[in-house]
C-alpha cells in the first residue's frame, strides 16, 4: 500500500544493520540458532543473501502494521489480489455474500456426505 512508511523504506533502500537485527528476529520465531541462519544466508551467495535481507527488513515493518495495526511507521502488503477486486461493497452486502457462500458450501459438504 502507498503509504508514507512504504515511500520511506523504498527511497532508504536497504539497511544491513537494520537487516543483521531483523533476522535475529526471525530466527528466534523459527526457533532456529541464528549463527546456524546467518551462516545459511551467506553460504547462498550476495545476490541471496541481499533478498533476505530486504526480506528480514520487510518482516519487521509489515508486523509493525499487521500485528500493530501501525500503518503510519509499518507498511502494510498488498499484492495481486487488488487484480481480483471489482467493487467495494458496504459491510452488510459483504456479510450477505459471505454468509450465501458459507451455506452453498455447506449444502455442497452435506450433499456429498448424503
Amino acid at each position: 500500500m502507498k503509504t508514507d512508511a512504504a515511500k520511506h523504506a523504498i527511497k532508504k533502500g536497504l539497511s544491513w544493520p537494520a537487516a543483521f537485527f531483523n533476522s535475529q528476529e526471525i530466527a528466534k520465531q523459527l526457533g532456529v540458532p541464528y549463527f546456524k541462519l546467518f551462516l545459511g544466508v551467506l553460504a547462498s551467495g550476495y545476490s541471496n543473501a541481499k533478498q533476505l535481507a530486504f526480506m528480514a527488513n520487510a518482516f519487521k515493518a509489515i508486523r509493525v502494521a499487521t500485528e500493530n495495526g501501525d500503518s503510519d511507521t509499518g507498511v502494510l502488503p498488498v499484492g495481486q489480489v487488488q487484480g481480483l477486486i471489482h467493487d467495494q461493497p458496504t459491510v452488510a452486502e459483504l456479510f450477505e455474500r459471505i454468509m450465501k457462500e458459507a451455506k452453498a458450501a455447506q449444502a455442497k459438504v452435506n450433499a456429498a456426505l448424503e
